[in-house]
């Protein structure tokens, strides 16, 4: 069996982003413990958390908590991509990328303000924005060169000389010679180069020369979204009804309940 907590009092947060993606509202899901961990625990009784005014316990009967942990997570940004058209003897393609975690009514979807200035970081151009898509030109070339790439903000503290050497459309292989300020370390640059992929051919500090696939400039790019431009939309995806809240508070603040009670009761942001 397992307990779950849940929030009774809406916490509150003054900007309207912070207070959705990170403030728990009645009827959120908290946390989820053993049977026994909140209603009986001596420990418990004289914590903060034992305040209902504050907090309710829904005591699961059938399931583990391992069973239950899907439904305490955040409701967060999931984006996809798809190619629309590639131009490999340039480098350059067309790309759309879309939300995937969005509610029926269109809660959370995808727009330019999400992903706009990731884009410009890697210097991607013709930015537009559709219902739940952004569409861009993503150019390897430009890309290679963009503090995206390079991350730190590299290139506004050291500003970087780029040639492109060579460019095969068929293995997708560019040789690129960067030519860097001499106060920027020899090791930042080696160990950015080969960070991302690329493979060195000389490097005679200030000038350095080096392979890169664009296989791999892809990668770090879908990465980079993933890490940077992916974030909490709302403290959690699943939850009571305020409605419901009352109604166990009025009992109490402490129910039973199935593993199948409890999953009819709860809903899912992304059927709003």
């Amino acid at each position: 069996m397992a307990q779950m907590l849940f929030r009774y009092k809406n916490n509150v947060r003054v900007d309207p982003d912070k207070d959705r993606q990170g403030s728990y509202k009645k009827g959120y899901p908290v946390s989820i413990k053993p049977d026994g961990w909140y209603e009986g625990n001596p420990n418990w009784a004289q914590s903060t958390y034992a305040d209902k005014t504050k907090w309710f316990v829904v005591d699961v009967t059938d399931a583990t908590v391992e069973e239950l942990q899907t439904y305490i997570r955040d409701w967060k940004d999931s984006f996809d991509y798809e190619i629309l058209s590639a131009t490999p003897a340039t480098g350059r393609y067309t790309v759309r990328v879309f939300e995937t975690n969005v509610s029926t009514s269109g809660l959370n979807t995808m727009t330019q303000a999400k992903v706009g200035s990731f884009l410009n970081r890697w210097r991607c151009s013709n930015i537009s924005a559709t219902t739940n898509s952004v569409q861009f030109d993503f150019s390897l070339w430009d890309a290679v060169r963009s503090e995206g790439f390079w991350e730190l903000n590299l290139l506004i503290q050291y500003p970087i000389e780029f040639v492109l050497v060579s460019y095969s459309a068929t293995t997708g292989i560019g040789e690129i010679r960067a030519t860097v300020p001499i106060a920027l370390r020899p090791e930042i640059v080696t160990r950015r180069i080969i960070d991302r992929g690329g493979t060195i051919i000389s490097a005679i500090h200030p000038v350095y020369v080096f392979e890169i696939e664009r296989s791999d400039i892809l990668q770090k790019f879908r990465a980079d979204v993933k890490m940077w431009a992916e974030r909490i939309y709302k403290r959690r995806q699943f939850y009571l009804t305020e409605a419901q809240a009352d109604a166990i508070h009025a009992m109490g603040g402490y129910i039973q309940r199935t593993k199948g009670q409890l999953l009819a009761e709860l809903r899912n942001g992304l059927d709003d």
